[in-house]
């Protein structure tokens, strides 16, 4: 591999390993909300039911954020030496729609963010009760 280009491949490696983290963290959490609805009583959590289904779907979001980042890697990486002189920065490349990888990453992050903020409502809720 080309000097020049290692270091961009690198960090396409540092992205996918991130991404990979935080949706198996995702999925963690989405077994612990899956447990956790046996025990908690939904029917007398009406905030706490709007803030899951709220939590649930930012979930969501994020997941298929993250597998459209995790599943541009592999075709970014058979076009580097290309996309490198294009582009001059990992986060500049689009995936196969066009999309810069930054939109999609932050995205991701965007709505772990929002799915963990509402998470924690619908804990509290749901432990005040």
């Amino acid at each position: 591999m080309d000097n020049s280009i290692l270091p961009y491949f690198e960090a396409l490696k540092l992205l996918k390993e991130w991404s990979t983290t935080l949706l198996v963290l995702q999925t963690g959490i989405l077994a612990a909300i899956g447990a956790f609805m046996e025990k908690a009583k939904l029917k007398e959590l009406k905030d706490g039911r709007k803030a899951l289904i709220t939590s649930l779907f930012f979930f969501a979001l994020s997941i298929v954020f993250a597998l459209f980042v995790i599943g541009t890697i592999p075709w970014q990486t058979q076009q580097l030496a290309e996309r490198v002189n294009i582009y001059h920065d990992i986060y500049q490349f689009p995936n196969y729609i066009g999309i810069p990888i930054k939109v999609l990453a932050f995205g991701q992050h965007a709505f772990f963010l929002l799915a963990l903020g509402f998470f924690v409502r619908f804990v509290y809720v749901a432990l005040k009760k």
